[in-house]
């Protein structure tokens, strides 16, 4: 069954969600929303979906609910690529077929005004499957924004505000025994990456350090298991900026990383495959503009000399 048209105003949007910080704040059941619904939206986002980086929402002028995945947070920046150029004040009419937005946008940035229930839905993240995101808001959301206020939920209104702060990306979780490769050095044969070697260094006290020459520069990533380490990361072609990584050995021949350009709506993925004195390198973007999957790279351990 065909549902009632519902009017969507996009507008444009820059830098990050902290512009909002000079908006009040309020409690979600004092604006007629259920802090209950809020945190089933917060949950099945962050279960179902890899991966939301932050949100908002706005009823009635005030915020009442906002997270932020770690490593993004409310005071760092956030470039936005095609909600900022393809929607400018826009107003779109969008039919609501079977209960299901439909909507475009660069990686899944979104701020949606919802003018009848006077409430805004701003979301960043980076996904490949943007229709999933608006669904989740279609399903959770909107059937939470009652006409008028609810009765206090302390319990319920504590539950989310606890949630939204301990929100984080998925970091690769340990499930193996490494083999001993500290230190060694693998070499690669000349490639478009420009990626010469690659090693890991351990401190033993859980930092892995990945160390790659890439076009004749080193460059040094410290991974921790089940934790991001913020600093400034250059990995592949992309130059030095504010990162965070992520790493542990994923099975017992296989180390994974995953380095979050936090101001960016990119996460890339990589992991190195070991057998005898061999390694495969794989990267993978979350989102990109191109292919997100790079040919993989074979290299072998440097001998004496060379």
């Amino acid at each position: 069954m065909m549902k009632a048209p519902l009017l969507i105003a996009v507008a444009t949007v820059s830098g990050s969600l902290c512009a909002a910080a000079e908006l009040p704040r309020g409690s979600p059941e004092a604006q007629g929303v259920a802090s209950a619904a809020v945190l089933a939206f917060v949950e099945a986002a962050d279960r179902d979906i890899d991966s939301l980086h932050s949100f908002m929402l706005v009823r009635h002028g005030q915020v009442v609910a906002e997270g932020w995945w770690t490593p993004y947070d409310a005071q760092s920046r956030h470039s936005l690529f095609s909600l900022s150029k393809s929607f400018t004040s826009t107003a779109v009419g969008l039919a609501i077929d079977e209960g299901k937005l439909s909507l475009n946008g660069a990686f899944g940035q979104f701020c949606i005004v919802l003018p009848e229930q006077d409430a805004v839905v701003a979301i960043t993240s980076g996904v490949r499957d943007m229709q999933s995101v608006l669904n989740l808001v279609w399903d959770k959301l909107l059937p939470a924004l009652q006409p008028s206020a609810l009765p206090a939920d302390d319990q319920a209104a504590g539950k989310l505000a606890g949630r939204l702060k301990k929100l984080s990306l998925r970091t690769p979780q340990a499930a193996g025994s490494p083999p001993a490769m500290d230190g060694k050095k693998h070499a690669f044969p000349p490639n478009e990456r420009k990626l010469e070697a690659i090693s890991l260094a351990s401190n033993g006290a859980g930092v892995v350090t990945l160390v790659a020459r890439i076009d004749g520069n080193e460059r040094r990533i410290d991974c921790v298991g089940g934790e991001w380490r913020k600093g400034r990361i250059a990995w592949g072609r992309a130059p030095e900026q504010p990162a965070a990584a992520s790493g542990a050995w994923t099975s017992d021949d296989t180390f994974t990383a995953k380095i979050c350009s936090y101001e960016t709506p990119f996460t890339t993925t990589v992991r190195l495959k070991f057998a005898g004195d061999e390694v495969r390198c794989a990267s993978e973007s979350n989102v990109g503009f191109g292919p997100a999957r790079e040919a993989e790279l074979v290299g072998r351990i440097e001998t004496e000399g060379r």
